[in-house]
């Protein structure tokens, strides 16, 4: 997660509001009879003080319409309007009801500080300096005033040449807000997420524990110290198990001891929901991986266990390193989190008892296939764990399937209206995430493909099984197919919410290219062929493998006890001292079957007549 920019602090118009809006409202009710004008203004305010508290901003904003239509230019409640604007990202009509106000009252620089917000979240950074250097100016000792200018400093880094000294100079008004802040937790908040966007995670973590130390209960500190422990947990060579479970125990604490917070629920939604998506499609590949061994255990003729056993080990060890990720998140989530996410309909039942038939089936499937190495050898058994191997890749394909489908509404669910800004940010960072895994899985795909090529060639060509490759055909396709349809719900639900917003709210989150539904589309058609041209080639009908019809025992090598790392040819080793090795090895010598050698004929060679007389060369001179 990352620090968010711009916090307004409440709609307190001097500053130094704290973000509990609720609270700022006193108990009382209001007089016998009609309420008096200035009544009306008061309750307008504190209604929607109040829904805003609870995050229901658009709610809020109609709350105060029976005091506009009073006094629509009453600055208290111009005021509060402009802060649910903002964070309604309605930053235009934020920015005109602001300019109204300060026209009519320019001493309010609360309401300054508030404009000075919105130009920033504009991008106009030079107009936000002017607006905060005028509340500083007035009040520096204010801490709110500090950090927006801190706030307005980072935000325009990326824009400046001066970067370092842009930094420093932020860095001092956080410290100065900090000497300010008199145990407000909304300034800690505020300064944490400053500091944090300046990069300086441990020192954020420290300013966050110290506003702990003054509100212990405060949410918003609460989500951030989660947040900010799960950045600053190592990682090793990349692995990111315990920061996935140390995330997961933060938000649990901070869901137990607020159940509403929205934020914990989100981030906890998450990451279950992208943890079981990897387990869920995990042996769709894996059973790939876990086929490979048939090429090894059955080739040339002859059954080989030990062919099976690796890669059937190998499948098992990916998979429970997915398991144990997985683990890792929903161990620390209430039960009751968990069951909620994992659904209760009749698809999501069917869903469940579709991936343990997989994992039972895949483990008595690979059991099977080692016995069948190791005693029966059968080559038409072999083809039917083929089958069976086949089956077991498109039922993991529907649950995977099942479970991206079912995103949308259980996102809806979890993170509240489907048409608001927020929302509309979620749906594009998950459209993002699975792009990037889209990507990932092509690649792993290519990779299963090389690797299957591979074997068979080790295996040799001519005498490998061949119609293990529909079980590649169809893992290949459909690791990659289940993530992109799940591209495209996303997609369709994004461009839906994007619609259903208002026109006025500003979202800072581009919507995907033009290009990218077509290119989609285009790769969701080739592999849906591919998929297809897999599920044609699932061997049910005999093939050339079955006239093998028995494996054969694979034989020992054949060689002398040198070269047989000093075991015999029955497979028994040579231990002990150096002459008790060599008496074993004469032994062995001496045990090995005598070959008889045929009889030679003798062969009749003519007679070659003798030299009597050896005659004398004549001299050469």
């Amino acid at each position: 997660m990352t620090p968010q920019h711009g916090g307004t602090n409440g709609p307190g118009m001097n500053g130094g509001a704290g973000r509990s809006v609720a609270g700022a409202a006193r108990s009382g009710s209001p007089a016998a009879g009609a309420p008096s004008p200035e009544q009306l203004v008061e309750m307008s305010v504190k209604h929607a003080e109040l829904l805003a508290a609870q995050g229901r901003f658009g709610d809020a904003l109609e709350a105060l319409n029976p005091g506009l239509t009073y006094d629509p230019n009453h600055p208290h409640l111009l005021h509060t309007r402009a802060w649910l604007l903002i964070n309604l990202w309605r930053l235009d009509e934020a920015r005109v009801t602001l300019e109204r106000l300060l026209g009519a009252h320019p001493d309010l620089h609360g309401s300054r500080r508030l404009l000075s917000i919105t130009l920033m979240r504009q991008g106009l950074y030079p107009q936000a300096e002017r607006e905060i250097d005028i509340c500083l100016a007035n009040d520096p000792s204010d801490p709110f005033h500090q950090l927006q200018r801190a706030r307005v400093l980072i935000a325009a880094v990326p824009e400046r040449r001066d970067k370092r000294k842009l930094k420093r100079a932020a860095r001092r008004h956080i410290d100065q807000a900090l000497a300010f802040a008199a145990g407000n937790p909304a300034v800690f908040e505020e300064a944490t997420r400053a500091l944090w966007s300046l990069g300086r995670v441990r020192e954020a973590l420290d300013i966050a524990k110290r506003g702990l130390a003054e509100a212990p209960q405060d949410a918003g500190l609460l989500a951030l110290h989660a947040d900010l422990v799960t950045a600053n947990t190592p990682t090793s060579g990349g692995d990111t198990i315990h920061q996935d479970a140390v995330h997961a125990v933060e938000m649990g604490k901070l869901l137990a001891a607020e159940p509403q917070h929205r934020e914990a629920r989100t981030a906890l939604f998450q990451q279950l929901w992208f943890r079981s998506m990897v387990r869920i499609d995990a042996p769709i590949y894996l059973t790939a991986v876990a086929a490979l061994g048939l090429i090894f255990g059955f080739a040339g003729g002859t059954a080989d266990p030990g062919g099976v056993a690796l890669w059937w080990a190998v499948a098992g060890v990916f998979g429970g390193v997915q398991w144990l990720r997985f683990w890792a998140v929903s161990n620390n989530v209430p039960r009751g989190f968990r069951r909620s996410i994992a659904g209760s309909r009749p698809v999501d039942v069917a869903r469940r008892w579709g991936e343990r038939a997989v994992s039972i089936l895949l483990v008595v499937a690979g059991v099977f296939a080692f016995v069948l190495a190791l005693t029966w050898r059968d080559a038409v058994a072999v083809r039917w764990v083929v089958v069976l191997l086949c089956l077991l890749v498109l039922l993991s394909f529907a649950c995977s399937l099942a479970w991206q489908l079912g995103y949308v509404s259980r996102a809806r669910k979890f993170e509240g209206k489907p048409t608001d800004r927020d929302a509309v940010v979620r749906l594009a960072a998950h459209r993002r995430g699975l792009a990037a895994l889209v990507v990932v899985r092509c690649l792993g795909a290519a990779g299963l493909w090389i690797l299957f090529f591979v074997t068979y060639a080790v295996a040799g060509f001519a005498q490998s099984r061949d119609d293990v490759s529909a079980v590649v055909l169809l893992a290949t396709s459909g690791m990659v197919l289940s993530p992109l349809i799940g591209w495209f719900v996303t997609w369709v639900a994004e461009q839906r919410a994007r619609r259903e917003l208002d026109a006025a709210v500003t979202v800072d989150v581009k919507a995907p290219a033009l290009w990218s539904p077509a290119l989609g589309a285009v790769v969701a058609a080739g592999l849906l062929i591919t998929l297809i041209g897999g599920v044609a080639a699932v061997p049910m009908t005999p093939n050339q493998h079955d006239a093998i019809g028995q494996y054969a025992v694979k034989a020992p090598r054949v060689g002398d006890d040198a070269d047989n790392g000093g075991r015999g040819n029955d497979g028994e080793s040579c231990s002990g001292t150096k002459a008790a090795r060599l008496a074993c090895q004469l032994r062995k010598l001496q045990e090995r079957p005598q070959v008889e050698v045929p009889e030679i004929e003798p062969l009749d060679l003519p007679d070659i007549p003798e030299v009597t007389e050896i005659p004398v060369m004549p001299p050469l001179g």
